[in-house]
């Protein structure tokens, strides 16, 4: 799983390198050094001692990862314990959390908030860290930071096995085996999805019953302050947050609780939340955007976008696109979308790695348009009219191929390259990558399953549904070989 931060990216290589690039403060790329990468570069770690990455999460300060041995290895800024070393220290290169921080459990996942961070153990149990302030740890309310993880008990879950886990800025999402979530933290702009804007200082059901009729939801993402969910049958749902049109259900106003979302699609198999626009892959491997579109961040080169900022009549309004609309990334299929502050990447089946919006700390040529003359707008709009002429210039409003060079001959990829022995459970996920001549629908659900288990490099059981789509395969799993709430 690659991953876009607040004003950086990681991408993942088939090889289980990571490879990273724009902001370098406070160490987040985790180069050993605060410098900005303007182009991007491959970690090196020689602690790893050979070992490549499986995942690798961002969030605006800090950078976790998850090695193929499951080991969980840290980075950034280690205020509020967010890094999980016991203590606030800055660290400038990845750090590891050994599994002894983790009662000797493989870490199956992990996900970041801007202040808390959450890792899940191959026993499906949930393991938090970090500032306490606001429910996010889920432990009830706190008077002190967590410096280290700590068991989160699984009573606070009714009992049920945790699939998967997403942490937004303040809050947090943890998806069961049944297709339930349960939320907790900061309830501001409606986040947590339970019609009010309480916080929650623990868990809380959401309950599939109840505010998804009765679907089995099988992956969930946050952003800042919104939310999205997919069920097995690929219908897409939002809530929370949705000023800028965020939530792609056609306005501006927050939603109190899960709302379906409506595209000309015949399914959803995955989708990435940015700070405040949204991204969504469909089965037929199509990308679609919808949010705040200032950066260029929804990648639909929209010249409308310069008009809603420029025209004081507008009172220059940001410019919004309300509902799901198709980004062109060179006619690919696209198979993982990633959102940040104000950029977006995409992943194509081939390993591409295509990326768009404020291209920070770098120059991008070519974008410059005539410089506007600021004596024709008026006085109290001539701040906002230079901010955006300034902006203009580091701006990608399209999709754009990230030079293969810089990946070293790998392919972006959500998996490592497997052994001969393991290669069709390779097809299994990424089949469309062999060409329609190679097919594997006639296989019965059950022997994808084993041979899934067999090959992959950390267990299945109670996440595979979830995990598949974040590792590029959610096209290929059906949904009906799912746990059955009893």
């Amino acid at each position: 799983m690659s991953a876009c931060g607040f004003q950086a990216t990681s991408i993942l290589t088939e090889n289980g390198d990571i490879v990273s690039w724009g902001t370098g403060v406070p160490g987040v790329l985790g180069h050993d050094s605060r410098m900005h990468e303007l182009v991007p570069r491959r970690l090196v770690c020689p602690k790893l001692c050979g070992q490549g990455f499986v995942q690798v999460c961002m969030a605006k300060n800090h950078t976790c990862a998850v090695a193929q041995d499951g080991e969980l290895w840290t980075w950034g800024d280690g205020a509020a314990g967010r890094l999980g070393h016991g203590d606030q220290t800055c660290l400038l290169s990845p750090e590891k959390l050994g599994k002894e921080r983790f009662d000797s459990q493989k870490v199956l996942m992990t996900a970041c908030g801007v202040r808390h961070t959450l890792a899940q153990t191959a026993d499906s149990r949930i393991w938090i860290w970090g500032w306490r302030r606001g429910g996010r740890l889920g432990l009830g309310k706190m008077e002190d930071n967590l410096l280290v993880p700590t068991l989160m008990p699984s009573a606070l879950f009714g009992g049920a096995k945790i699939a998967m886990v997403t942490a937004g800025e303040a809050h947090t999402l943890a998806l069961t085996e049944y297709g339930d979530i349960w939320v907790w933290g900061v309830g501001e702009h409606f986040r947590l999805g339970f019609g009010d804007d309480e916080d929650r200082f623990e868990p809380c059901l959401l309950s599939r019953r109840e505010r998804f009729g009765d679907q089995h939801v099988i992956f969930v993402t946050a952003g800042w302050a919104h939310n999205m969910a997919i069920t097995s049958g690929g219908v897409l749902f939002s809530w929370g947050l949705g000023a800028d049109g965020q939530l792609g259900l056609g306005d501006r106003q927050n939603r109190i609780t899960p709302t379906v979302v409506k595209g000309p699609w015949s399914g959803v198999v995955q989708a990435a939340c940015g700070s405040e626009h949204s991204l969504v892959v469909s089965n037929e491997g199509a990308l679609w955007s919808f949010g705040s579109a200032y950066h260029g961040e929804l990648g639909h080169n929209d010249a409308s976008r310069k008009h809603a900022v420029l025209n004081p009549k507008l009172n220059l309004a940001i410019p919004q696109t309300l509902v799901p609309t198709r980004v062109d990334v060179d006619g690919a299929r696209i198979v993982l979308a990633m959102g940040g502050e104000n950029h977006s990447a995409a992943v194509t089946e081939h390993g591409a790695v295509y990326s768009w919006g404020k291209a920070y700390f770098q120059y991008v040529p070519g974008l410059e348009e005539e410089p506007l003359n600021l004596d024709e707008f008026p006085i109290e709009a001539r701040s906002v009219v230079w901010q955006f002429q300034k902006d203009q210039a580091n701006m990608v409003l399209d999709p754009s191929l990230v030079a293969p060079h810089f990946f070293e001959g790998a392919r972006a990829g959500l998996v490592r390259a497997f052994p001969p022995p393991h290669a069709l459970a390779f097809a299994m996920l990424c089949h469309p990558r062999l060409g329609k001549a190679c097919t594997f629908e006639g296989l019965l659900d059950d022997l994808i399953k084993r041979i899934l288990e067999t090959g992959r490099l950390w267990p299945l059981e109670g996440s595979s549904p979830g995990l598949l789509r974040l590792l590029g395969g959610g096209w290929v799993w059906g949904g009906d070989d799912l746990p059955v709430s009893t």
